[in-house]
């Protein structure tokens, strides 16, 4: 099982186990593939390593990707500070969190094994942000708001929040055309109402 990842500032670099870097591509699902790369490292003894692996760290202001080095030792994930200091972490082990000076934004982090760790599986849920909700406003021919809601609920219902329906509201108040049309439907040259959204299932991207 993948543990997550110990902050180290003692480590000059991020660096991952063979076997929790493999816990790690089991719980995506995906293969490990290892890029050859001519990096040693002292663990005990020295140590080459086998090639790197992006790990992604989902954050509160969005993913943060952190290229590792797998290393053939017994060790866990340990966040170098090669990390810490391109995304800014500071690890304030008082409040038992992982601050972001660049984001502004704070990661929990657990003690375990002597060590401060950070846990992702499931922490955070993705919400649509307000970009993706202008581009499915315009996507689906500009739906009003609540039939644009309630296909977002029906699609994926963990991803609505209470925002969501006031940032639905001000796009709508925003859009020219919503507003022109606004006081009466949409009507073809036949005279029959248009279809402003479309009720067949997408995938969303």
């Amino acid at each position: 099982m993948f543990e997550g990842g110990a902050v180290d500032t003692g480590a000059q670099m991020s660096v991952i186990g063979t076997c929790q870097a493999r816990a790690y591509c089991d719980s995506l699902g995906i293969d490990l593939h290892l890029p050859p790369t001519q990096s040693t490292f002292v663990f005990g003894d020295l140590k080459k390593s086998l090639g790197k692996l992006k790990i992604v760290l989902p954050t509160p202001s969005g993913d943060a990707p952190i290229e590792t080095h797998i290393l053939p030792a017994k060790i866990p994930f340990l966040i170098g500070l090669n990390t810490l200091d391109k995304y800014g972490w500071n690890a304030l082990t008082v409040q038992n969190e992982l601050h972001s000076v660049n984001e502004g934004c704070k990661i929990p982090i657990t003690r375990k094994l002597s060590h401060m760790y950070v846990t992702w599986e499931n922490q955070y849920v993705t919400h649509y942000s307000r970009q993706q909700l202008q581009n499915m406003h315009l996507h689906f021919m500009h739906p009003s708001v609540s039939k644009l809601l309630n296909l977002l609920e029906r699609a994926y219902q963990d991803q609505v929040t209470e925002d969501t329906k006031e940032i639905l509201k001000d796009i709508s108040d925003a859009c020219h055309i919503c507003q022109t049309y606004s006081s009466k439907p949409i009507t073809s040259k036949s005279g029959s109402r248009m279809k402003l959204y479309s009720t067949k299932p997408y995938e969303w991207i």
